[in-house]
């Protein structure tokens, strides 16, 4: 491929020919190929004895030591997920009640009655709707002495009181609020709390107790309330629609036992539980966890009976891992032809065909995606490399043919291209455009003053204040000798009387290594639409002689 750089129409391109020779060409793929042979024959043999050993270590590996063995932690992990959220469920069920006691136990009214048992309170305040409200089952005050103030027991489904002192002897014993109940509270401070499950012959309920203090949790203790709501259907229920799990829970024991016995605090449901999991034989998983008392006896126990659905999606993947192997054998075959032709016959037509394009287009910026280490990767590397060093020289040749040599900036034909490219696109888009055309003042003076050497540094110092002083989309570019055109798309004449007088005083800053020099700018400005496209230049150009005969160093707009 031979390129040659020409010069035409006043700028200057690149064209580049390329010449090829059929039967050297030929000869060279040729040995090409005959070159990579051995390569490539090792190449695939290495392949196939990779494939092979992978296959026969996947296949024994996924068996014995990896893919069932990890099912079944995911299926067992997912369980104790499943008992977890069951223990964090019950639990806020306790925080919600808690809440509801701590606004009845710490309220002055509270405080009061615990101390005179005033019957104005309880008409006022406990009351049938105060149990439907809240879904309580019980509410219980106690005085300072720890005796029963007042105390029911409530039907939520008939929505009535009731008489149950064999539940209410489970809980409280002789009509007082048991010394042993009260030493499991917990927290420091006045505020403390009793909370968890108490399990009874009759039923499950969640329990809470808090001192009954002023208003600003302030003593000294004047009592204890206590409330709480069987664990019945409707809660175990609700439960199940939170977490999305089915479960049940169980009595270990209903024996008729003192309430510190069959209590089960808070904290015992979500810590100290040791999940148990069992496999059955129909696909399904059994797990459940002992709540157990304050003395550590068990006494509830949550179930939950699942289908192991990882462990048997992990058994049809080891299936299929089986079958693989052998569809995998056959595919091997088909593979070592798939292979030669895509080590050998496409990426060499493939070079062919990117040749052949940038032949027909003359687009260098096209390159081939090769990671390959053998002989065509290092091939398509070269290739790339030489694409990549003629496209250099092509910009740089096209840089030149539009760019001014001695300042950088446009010159004048790329100017004028882009200021009739910028007319045309005001016309259907943009609303406004302006057009400055700028006059170094005294030039000649000044090149005869202090050289033509120090005429190009003033042209260059200036160039670059231009460049400055405009946004990132207007164009500047040299129109000729000393003159400038400066391109403002979007601009009104305001804001390019703005952009002008930034210009002419950024010139003026501009200082010189010369004695006495004082470079200074005039210029004219035009306003498309308000003039049009063919007068635009020849406007600015009136307007900037105006600026001359009005004594130079400023913009005239119109």
């Amino acid at each position: 491929m031979e390129c040659h750089s020409v010069l035409s129409g006043g700028g200057q391109g690149v064209n580049c020919i390329v010449n090829s020779d059929k039967k050297e060409n030929k000869r060279e793929m040729m040995n090409e190929k005959t070159v990579g042979k051995l390569t490539l024959r090792r190449k695939i043999g290495v392949i196939l004895a990779l494939v092979a050993v992978c296959y026969g270590a996947a296949s024994y590996l996924m068996h014995r030591k990896t893919l069932y063995p990890a099912f079944v932690e995911l299926e067992y992990e997912e369980a104790k997920k499943d008992i977890n959220r069951i223990s964090d469920a019950v639990n806020n069920e306790l925080k919600h009640l808690d809440m509801i006691c701590k606004d009845w136990a710490f309220w002055d009214d509270t405080y009061q009655f615990a101390e005179d048992g005033n019957a104005e309170y309880i008409e006022s305040n406990l009351l049938s709707t105060t149990f439907t409200a809240s879904e309580l089952n019980f509410i219980y005050f106690f005085n300072a002495d720890k005796k029963i103030v007042w105390g029911k027991m409530f039907d939520l489904d008939e929505e009535e009181f009731i008489s149950a002192p064999n539940l209410v002897s489970e809980i409280f014993s002789e009509d007082s609020f048991p010394e042993t109940f009260y030493a499991k509270r917990t927290g420091d401070g006045p505020d403390w709390i009793i909370s968890g499950i108490i399990n009874t012959a009759e039923k499950m309920i969640l329990f809470v107790a808090r001192p009954i203090l002023t208003s600003s949790v302030q003593g000294p203790q004047k009592g204890i309330m206590a409330m709480g709501f069987f664990l019945g259907e409707d809660v175990i229920e609700r439960i199940k629609e939170q977490t999305h799990v089915q479960f049940e829970i169980t009595q270990a024991s209903q024996k008729n036992q003192p309430g510190d016995r069959n209590f089960i605090p808070a904290q015992h449901i979500t810590q100290n539980n040791s999940v148990a999991i069992a496999e059955k034989d129909n696909l399904e998983l059994f797990a459940s966890i002992d709540l157990v008392n304050t003395n550590k006896e068990k006494s509830l126990i949550v179930q939950v009976d699942k289908k192991a659905k990882i462990i048997e999606k992990g058994r049809s993947t080891l299936y299929t891992a089986m079958e693989s192997i052998v569809i995998s054998l056959i595919v091997l075959l088909l593979v070592v032809l798939l292979l030669l032709n895509k080590i050998v016959i496409k990426p060499v037509a493939k070079l062919t065909e990117h040749i052949n394009n940038i032949r027909d287009t003359g687009d260098l910026s096209k390159r081939i995606e090769s990671k390959r280490s053998d002989e065509i990767g290092h091939l398509t590397r070269q290739y790339n490399k030489m694409l990549g060093d003629l496209q250099r020289q092509q910009n740089e040749l096209e840089e030149m043919a539009v760019t001014d040599g001695l300042t950088r900036l446009l010159n004048h034909r790329k100017i004028m291209e882009d200021l009739q490219r910028e007319i045309e696109r005001c016309s259907h888009h943009t609303p406004q455009l302006a057009v400055m055309m700028l006059d170094l003042d005294f030039f000649k003076r000044i090149n005869d003053t202090y050289g033509h050497k120090a005429g190009d540094e003033i042209l260059v110092a200036v160039a670059h204040a231009l460049k400055a002083s405009v946004g990132m989309m207007d164009i500047v570019g040299r129109y000729g000798g000393e003159e400038f055109l400066v391109v403002l798309p979007g601009q009104g004449r305001e804001a390019a009387e703005e952009t002008a007088e930034k210009i002419r005083r950024n010139v003026a800053k501009l200082t010189w290594p010369y004695e006495g020099l004082q470079v200074t700018v005039s210029g004219g400005i035009s306003i498309f639409p308000d003039e049009e496209p063919e007068n635009l230049l020849l406007q600015a150009d009136k307007r900037l002689y105006q600026a001359k005969e009005q004594g130079r160093n400023r913009i005239v707009s119109g």
